[in-house]
This record gives structure tokens, sequence and C-alpha cells, in this order.
């Protein structure tokens, strides 16, 4: 995450030195399109970055918490998915039992 953390600083800065441009009576409408359109598409960027970390991170936190590797799932067929995921419900739904009768 360290090296996400930085690309988020890079993004800060260079957004905000741009964002100077607009004061500028020397820059032109065109300009100043170009530039917010750089400053959009550069935050637009992050965010897409920062939801794909975020979901391959929780993708596969979940893989882990029913057993599965990350490598073996792509490999799997079909059905051999659906058979541990009723497994892995089925141990669930066990626990939940066990933890109510308690």
């Amino acid at each position: 995450m360290n090296r996400l953390e930085e690309i988020s600083l890079v993004v800060i800065m260079v957004t905000l030195y741009l964002n100077l441009y607009f004061m500028s009576s020397d820059v032109g409408f065109a300009g100043r399109t170009c530039l917010a359109v750089a400053i959009i598409g550069l935050n637009a960027a992050m965010l897409g970055l920062f939801v794909y970390f975020i979901t391959r991170t929780s993708w596969e936190k979940q893989l882990a918490e029913m057993g599965l590797d990350r490598q073996r799932v792509y490999e799997m067929a079909p059905e051999e998915i659906q058979v541990s995921l009723r497994a892995f419900e089925f141990a669930c739904t066990g626990v939940h039992l066990l933890v109510r009768a308690c």
C-alpha cells in the first residue's frame, strides 16, 4: 500500500499545480479546457486504481476465508467452484447452528 499512497500524493500535487494555471489570465479558454480534462482524467484514473486495489484485496480475502487459492480458482471448472461454495456454506451454517445452540 505504500506505493499507492505515493502515487496518490503525486496526483494531489499535480492536481494542485495544474489548478494554479486557472488563476493565470494568460491561459485562454482552450487551455483551461485542456487543463480541466487533464485534471479530471488524472483524478478519475486514481479513483479507478483505488477501486481496483480495494476490489482485488477484498476478492483475495474472500477466497482465503473460503480456503481457496486464487490461482486454483481460475483453473477450476464451474462445477468444482459450486461444490467448494456449497461446502463453505455448509460449514458456515453448521458453525452458526452450533453457536445458536450454546
